[in-house]
């Protein structure tokens, strides 16, 4: 089992189990009495707005809020950098820069499955980010799949490559696959199938 396994197996459990919980979900709502701007609320939230959207949060203060988290994270307080980042995730969850951030915070706080996860929506909107490559393959490092790890680590050197990034990211990356690869060694040598 890896950090980055959901309950699901396929896409089609996945929407199996959408399409069973929107009806619970709508008759919990038609339970409620809500008020009417509660209730467009809701509306505008199932036609895919934001809050940032909805509440007209501009780009400018989302990024105030952005660099409060990121600050908070580097001097380590990351429980409230969490918190921040976390504020901010809710109110555009498409924000590539939110969820490198808030994936970074349960990372230095050690839940590197969360973290794992995180990182892979961050990929999903930047397939060519090595850096997010490199931290996802530091995660599977500390859950000790270090198969995930050498391919995660392996991308990152690609893309680094690719997008002529510095050179100590191209270093890093191939430093911590071949760590990763001597790891698998071990492994293999320790428990021969």
């Amino acid at each position: 089992m890896s950090i980055i396994d959901t309950p699901y197996k396929t896409e089609a459990e996945l929407l199996k189990a959408l399409e069973l919980a929107a009806p619970m979900i709508d008759e919990a709502l038609a339970r409620r009495n809500f008020a009417p701007a509660q209730k467009q609320l809701i509306a505008l939230m199932r036609a895919g707005f934001s809050y940032a959207d909805i509440f007209a949060i501009s780009e400018e203060d989302r990024n105030a809020m952005l660099s409060v988290g990121v600050r908070l994270l580097k001097v380590g307080d990351t429980k409230r950098a969490r918190d921040v980042l976390y504020t901010l995730f809710q109110m555009e969850p498409s924000d590539g820069r939110v969820l490198y951030a808030l994936a970074g915070c349960y990372q230095a706080q050690g839940n590197v499955a969360t973290a794992a996860k995180l990182y892979i929506f961050f990929l999903a909107g930047d397939a060519t980010n090595p850096h997010g490559y490199a931290r996802l393959g530091e995660c599977f490092m500390v859950a000790r799949e270090y198969q995930n790890a050498r391919d995660a680590f392996k991308y990152s050197a690609i893309e680094a490559e690719r997008a002529n990034a510095p050179r100590r990211v191209i270093d890093y990356a191939r430093k911590m696959m071949a760590e990763a690869e001597g790891r698998l060694a071990e492994e293999f040598a320790s428990n021969p199938v």
